[in-house]
């Protein structure tokens, strides 16, 4: 449940993305939040944020070359 939640949050397109909405949404606290999605995903919510934003660009210049 938690790798749905902020995989659909930060794909959204949401700019201001926090720890602490993606949280909420997903009913825990942000203690248990980063818990759960590092054991979960092995990355750290900052860093799972920054891999699959720039996935898409990354996606993007592969094709143009």
């Amino acid at each position: 449940m938690t790798k749905i939640t902020a995989t659909t949050l930060i794909t959204s397109g949401a700019k201001a993305l926090s720890l602490t909405d993606v949280a909420k949404a997903s009913g825990a606290s942000v203690f248990h939040f980063c818990k759960v999605f590092k054991k979960t995903t092995g990355l750290t919510f900052t860093d799972y944020v920054a891999r699959t934003r720039l996935e898409g660009p990354v996606a993007l210049v592969k094709t143009l070359s």
